[in-house]
């Protein structure tokens, strides 16, 4: 069973591999960015995006939530907070959050900022099921997009412990056999969403399941299913 495991994994390393790469492509051939654009990575983290020129960050030093150590590499680096951005009106001509927004405290002046720094941009985080079913301690918002509408809904519970979820993303890291099925199942698959110009966005407050499943039913709405 081990053998068929490392056997399989060692198939699939090129194809995550590929499909990443192949993803951090499409995301700038979509984007359609001129020669001279200026482009902002908030939450550049160990692994900026190739595109960007500047790079924003919160932390200088605290790689709790990242993947590795924040990248210097030459390239113009921020740090601050992006609920408050320290850049004049549509100062970018494209603005790149991927796995940021699920962070923020004030998500919708986060929203606000984006918007105003920048003329159009990508947003990516994990997706709401996966948010609202595990997530971790440090995220505060599953995100989906209904429409043209991105909504972001206060997760109604805290989620795995930090060093749970590290666990899972080095999983992610060394067996591409388990990346693969993130890959592979749709509802799993990140949320993105694109804008430009402005968007239009909603915050809920967390749902409360256990209110839900407890709800007593209205008269006369009982069934049998047999």
């Amino acid at each position: 069973m081990k053998l068929l495991a490392f056997l399989l994994d060692l198939l699939l390393k090129p194809v995550v591999w590929y499909y990443h790469k192949s993803r951090t492509i499409s995301i700038y051939l979509k984007a359609r960015l001129p020669r001279g654009a200026k482009v902002l990575d908030i939450g550049s983290g160990s692994n900026p995006w190739f595109r960007s020129n500047v790079l924003f960050e919160k932390y200088p030093d605290d790689d709790t939530e990242r993947g590795g150590r924040l990248v210097r590499d030459g390239r113009e680096i921020v740090f601050g907070d992006a609920e408050k951005l320290p850049f004049p009106d549509k100062h970018f001509d494209f603005v790149y959050c991927s796995h940021v927004a699920e962070h923020v405290e004030n998500i919708g002046l986060f929203f606000q900022e984006i918007q105003r720094v920048g003329k159009a941009g990508y947003i990516e985080t994990p997706n709401y099921i996966f948010e609202q079913a595990i997530g971790t301690t440090t995220h505060s918002w599953a995100l989906f997009v209904e429409g043209h509408v991105l909504h972001a809904e206060k997760k109604w519970m805290a989620g795995a412990p930090s060093k749970t979820y590290r666990a899972m993303h080095h999983l992610l890291a060394r067996h591409p056999l388990f990346a693969f099925c993130f890959i592979g199942i749709e509802e799993l698959a990140v949320m993105r969403f694109w804008w430009k110009n402005r968007f239009d966005y909603a915050i809920h407050p967390a749902p409360s399941p256990l209110e839900e499943t407890c709800a007593k039913p209205e008269a006369g709405s009982l069934k049998a299913d047999f």
